[in-house]
Parts: C-alpha cells; structure tokens; sequence
C-alpha cells in the first residue's frame, strides 16, 4: 500500500514503504518535467493571451496577472535498517519538480492585451521556472535524510525536511517576483523591464541543466 501525505502549496509526498536496500547512488532521480497543457493547468512553456480566463476589475492599477507556482510530487523515500536497536533510515529516492500556471485563476483586464504585457507576464512565469530550477538542484544535491525508531517517523522527518527547503524556496521566489514587478513597475517602465527580461534569460541559461 502506499501512503500519501499532502501537503499545501503544491507538495504531494507519496512515500514508498517496506525496508529496501541502500541505494548503490545515493542522488536522488529526478523525474522529468511533466507537459501538461488543458484548460486549467500548463507547465512551463510561451504564454498566449488564450492561458488568461479572467478579468481584472477597471479600477486596479495592473494590466494582466499570472497565477504561477513551483510544484514538488512525486517524491518516494527509500527506508533501510540503521543499526542493532531496530531504527530505520529514510532517505529520498526520487522527486519531481517544476513550475506551472493556473489557466483559470490568471487575468487579464479588458483593453490591455497587447504584446508588452503578455511579454512581462511571461517574465513572471520564467522567474518561477528558474525558482523550480533553483530548488530542483538543491534537493538532489542535499543527500537529504532521517533516523527514526519507525518508518513512519523516519518519513514524515524527512518530508519536513524537504518541505521547509520548499518552503524557502516560495519566499525567496516571492520576493524575487515583488521586486520584478516593483521595479518595473508592473512592466510601465520599459527601460527597466528590459534590463529585468535579459536578467531572467541570463539565469535561464544558469540554470538549464538543473
């Protein structure tokens, strides 16, 4: 049986229980990023106004607004034993991260679809892919685990683990889009959203292989 632990914001921990052997590679395997695209849900990918189905009121100040978050699932833990008193090790054995937006929830106001917004809105949805990217490679490099006298300890110990590394990872890619949409005040400032559009392709590049 397999037991699943969810979590907010995006996590859904699916943990594999049984005592198994150590793994020869102790790096996690990362699972590809999904390709999802229907009417509610789109991985990472070029915007078109056709992903924003709702409308922002006349009297806010911003144009358009995506509704984009790093997700993390289908994580499974390996449990083994840990020495002559019966307690048990949990340690990550795979993982999937990625970044994705909710076609229903972004927005657009009546009148603002022009190629500028689309443009800034798109940059909002790069910032949260290197954030995926970001956060991808510190889990697989973080030789994450846990003792615990049971499997079920072991595993929710090590769940913590890796929800409070996606926990940081959400406030620091919050700050990051407040300050995109700060200093380019929401895209009005063209110069500034220029130099802002070349950053985030710089840590595109950065971050490719992660």
């Amino acid at each position: 049986m397999i037991h699943r632990r969810f979590l907010p914001a995006g996590l859904l921990f699916i943990l594999l229980p049984g005592a198994m052997s150590a793994l020869d590679d102790p790096t996690p395997l990362l699972i590809g990023v999904p390709e999802i695209d229907d009417g509610a849900v789109a991985t990472w990918r070029a915007l078109t106004w056709e992903d924003f189905n709702g409308e922002i009121g006349r009297f806010r100040r911003e144009a358009a607004g995506i509704l984009a978050q790093v997700f993390v699932d289908q994580v499974a833990f390996d449990f083994e034993p840990s020495g002559p008193d019966g307690e048990v090790t949990a340690r990550l054995q795979r993982l999937r991260v990625y970044a994705a937006m909710n076609r229903l929830e972004s927005k657009y106001k009546a009148g603002s679809r022009s190629e500028w917004t689309l443009a800034h809105e798109q940059g909002h949805f790069d910032i949260t892919e290197v954030c995926a990217r970001r956060l991808r490679g510190e889990l697989s490099t973080a030789e994450l685990s846990a003792r615990a006298d049971t499997e079920e300890l072991a595993g929710q110990a090590l769940a913590q683990q890796i929800e409070r590394l996606y926990r940081q990872s959400v406030t620091s890619c919050d700050q990051l889009q407040s300050r995109y949409d700060g200093e380019t005040v929401h895209g009005t400032k063209k110069s500034r959203q220029k130099k802002w559009w070349q950053t985030i392709e710089q840590w595109l590049v950065e971050t490719e292989n992660r």
